[in-house]
């Protein structure tokens, strides 16, 4: 009786194995999958970053070439 308890215990802990084994190869493919997503992100912020930048650039040196100040503005009326 003890050989039949001990084989269907060892059946039980093959079938948790293999079950874990199943899980951590998924866990592994979803950590590969998150980090390839995270990356492309990265890029797309870091692509961001540089258009954002250029428009600073723009927006600083249009008003460094303004010469005149909003006060010095004739009203549409003169």
């Amino acid at each position: 009786m003890t050989d039949r308890n001990d084989q269907h215990r060892i059946n039980e802990l093959e079938v948790k194995i293999d079950e874990l084994e199943i899980k951590a190869a998924f866990q592994e493919q979803l950590v590969a999958d998150l980090n390839e997503e995270l990356i492309q992100h990265g890029g797309r912020l870091a692509a961001l970053e540089k258009q954002l930048q250029r428009v600073v650039d723009v927006v600083k040196s249009q008003a460094q070439d303004s010469t005149e100040s909003p006060e010095d503005e004739r009203p549409p009326h003169y």
